[in-house]
């Protein structure tokens, strides 16, 4: 990525790879400047907020992360990762009923996204809604058995 950014130091494709490494490599505080470089070109660039949400929330920052992903769902409303992303930092708040409510958002767009279903399962478990969520993570199971 170095040598792509010597020559276009603005490229929103090399900064947003770099970015998405750094995630991988669990370096949050790298991810988030290279999320930020891209998001500095092109303040609306939903896959450097969703990324740069995920950072966040990798952080400990749910609070901040789930504005991100707000922020994704004003620009797309049907950006199932956005919707699946803002359920997890509501788990993690302990809002388990909105992170119900975002995991069906996501799972309306794409219904085979098996983390929502999965993390659905965990919120109603949470909920006391046991029935339900051994219903989620069966469903999850269908969705990929070696899930």
């Amino acid at each position: 990525f170095e040598k792509a950014l010597e020559i276009e130091p603005d490229s929103i494709l090399a900064w947003l790879n770099k970015g998405k490494c750094y995630q991988n490599l669990e370096k949050y505080g790298e991810s988030l400047e290279a999320y930020q470089k891209v998001l500095n070109i092109k303040p609306s660039h939903q896959e450097a907020l969703n990324g740069r949400g995920c950072s966040l929330l990798e952080t400990g920052n749910s609070t901040k992360a789930l504005e991100v992903f707000e922020q994704v769902l004003e620009i797309d409303q049907e950006c199932a990762w956005a919707s699946y992303n803002a359920g997890r930092a509501h788990k993690l708040l302990g809002n388990f009923s909105k992170a119900v409510s975002y995991f069906d958002a996501a799972l309306r767009v794409d219904p085979l996204l098996k983390w929502a279903v999965n993390e659905k399962g965990n919120a109603l478990l949470e909920m006391g809604r046991h029935e339900d969520a051994i219903d989620s993570y069966r469903e999850a199971l269908n969705i990929d058995p070696l899930y």
